[in-house]
């Protein structure tokens, strides 16, 4: 089985808007990939100055793990995996995207254990980066 990237996230993650952060899955491993999300005006993580919300560029990464994971989980045949994210170590906000702009959303595997997985994660838009952090996120068997 396989599928043209880029794909809609909505297909592979439970999130649905307004809650869905991100747009689209555009790379795909088993140890990493990328989505994007183009920021609109009426989403409900911004502030009063069109900045989105620091906490919303780390649930972007979270999601972009679990597309991610749905999207690989698809093409090997499994139904997408239901998880958690459990925690956050070493999240960074440098800085606030704002209405119009188009994030690319990166995570990379760098642990798994019993169920438990470690990645990073970074949330950028041309060549500014807004977010970095290491998710840790559990994947229930």
């Amino acid at each position: 089985m396989s599928f043209d990237l880029p794909q809609d996230a909505a297909a592979f993650v439970p999130h649905r808007k307004p809650m869905l952060l991100i747009d689209a899955i555009t790379e795909c491993s088993a140890t990493s990939g990328a989505a994007n999300a183009t920021l609109t005006a009426d989403n409900l993580f911004l502030d009063a100055q069109g900045a989105l919300q620091a906490s919303a560029l780390l649930e972007m990464m979270a999601q972009t793990y679990a597309a991610v994971r749905g999207y690989f989980d698809t093409l090997q045949g499994k139904s997408v995996s239901a998880g958690y994210l459990v925690g956050m170590r070493q999240a960074n906000i440098y800085t606030l995207p704002v209405v119009g702009d188009t994030l690319r959303i990166a995570v990379d595997i760098t642990g798994a254990f019993d169920g438990f997985i470690v990645a990073t994660g970074t949330v950028s838009h041309l060549e500014t980066i807004y977010a970095s952090g290491t998710l840790k996120l559990w994947i229930p068997r």
